[in-house]
């Protein structure tokens, strides 16, 4: 497809930071457009969410519990908020499984909820927060049943023959609760604190999305809830906090507003790059050699001294003359006049290693000398005076 050229000529006008900040911003829908396809094609993501939540897809997800309440017509709501901080209404039966904390302030909640007629599914692993909500709750055990079957004929196992869990827990015997589910340990057991009625699952699992279609664990989540009843489904238990401002956006928004504003600031950065100093026409080179050389023959002519300046210089070739020749470190100034004819060095650029200077050309002759010894190298002592 053919691009207009009034839209050509127009992107063209625009300032280089803005073509950075809209190309960028047509990458990110692109990328959203692209991950979206994706997803339809493969069907979303996979199961996620923490466990006994009834968001959760997992194998120990709560979402196929929730799924069955409302096609059995029962009005679902799930709490975002802190129990102390909600109106339970007490027509409704809430379900609080596995729950991370439970504070001292959401526990008088909930025995508020049940004084007023409320009903509860709770319990979970370790569920020690429960003897602050009912008293005559009893002790939790590791050890598990894998299929129990009903104890009591009471309401909450109406229609229910057998069940089956992933053996994870049991009540110890004891306690003021009534036991409703057994075999090799209690799994469930009910209590009455008050007008209200709490129905205790030391092994949930029997409502996970994995174990709701075994045997008639179905039915017995449908009569635990209660004939009719509301379900509320605590899930700020389970992190889901109530979202406001940006995080009640979707992933993905949130995530496409993050990459705009990071186009914004990228084209506000390269603006302020434009505003500076203009850039150099070319690439600064090293000034050349014979510049560096008059430079530091104007420096030594205004020092006056031309001995002081290039003695750090005549200190180091005579050293490598002494190393060349193999004289000793006590070799003296004839000594060293004499070796250096042998190593290729005029008298005149020897005498001007060994006496003090006094015009121009013996600091050009010193200067000849040492270049000559650092070319040549530093032999292995031959031996030599002393």
């Amino acid at each position: 497809m053919r691009v207009p050229d009034r839209l050509v000529d127009r992107w063209r006008r625009l300032s280089v930071p803005a073509r950075w900040a809209g190309g960028l911003a047509a990458g990110l829908a692109a990328a959203e457009v692209i991950l979206a396809a994706i997803g339809y094609a493969t069907g979303g993501a996979g199961p996620e969410g923490p466990p006994l939540s009834s968001y959760a897809t997992t194998p120990r997800g709560l979402a196929a519990y929730a799924e069955l309440l409302r096609d059995q017509g029962r009005a679902v709501t799930r709490l975002r908020t802190g129990l102390d901080d909600t109106r339970l209404d007490p027509a409704a039966t809430l379900v609080l499984l596995g729950p991370d904390r439970v504070g001292a302030a959401e526990a008088g909640a909930l025995r508020d909820f049940l004084g007023s007629g409320g009903r509860l599914i709770a319990g979970g692993p370790q569920p020690d927060w429960l003897r602050r909500v009912t008293p005559g709750a009893p002790k939790w055990l590791p050890a598990g049943a894998p299929e129990v079957f009903p104890l009591a004929p009471v309401d909450e196992v109406d229609g229910v023959r057998r069940v089956r869990t992933d053996g994870r827990g049991s009540w110890a015997a004891g306690g003021d609760a009534l036991p409703l589910l057994g075999g090799d340990g209690v799994v469930a057991s009910v209590a009455s604190p008050g007008p209200g009625r709490v129905v205790l699952l030391a092994d949930p699992s029997m409502l996970s999305n994995r174990r709701l279609g075994d045997a008639d664990n179905a039915a017995f989540g449908l009569a635990a809830a209660g004939a009719g009843r509301p379900v509320l489904f605590a899930e700020n238990a389970h992190g889901y906090a109530a979202a406001t401002g940006l995080s009640a956006l979707p992933g993905r928004w949130r995530a496409a507003l993050s990459g705009l504003l990071l186009a914004t600031l990228l084209g506000m950065w390269s603006a302020v790059r434009r505003l500076g100093p203009p850039e150099e026409p070319g690439r600064p080179f090293t000034p050349p050699r014979h510049a560096f050389v008059d430079a530091q023959g104007a420096n030594l002519a205004r020092t006056r001294s031309p001995e002081e300046a290039i003695a750090p210089l005549k200190a180091a070739a005579r050293e490598r003359l002494r190393r060349r020749a193999g004289l000793g470190p006590l070799a003296g100034k004839d000594a060293l006049q004499a070796a250096g004819p042998g190593l290729g060095l005029t008298p005149a650029e020897t005498g001007a290693l060994v006496t003090p200077v006094t015009a121009d050309a013996d600091v050009v002759a010193a200067g000849s000398a040492a270049a000559k010894l650092a070319r040549a190298g530093t032999a292995p002592p031959t031996g030599g005076g002393r």
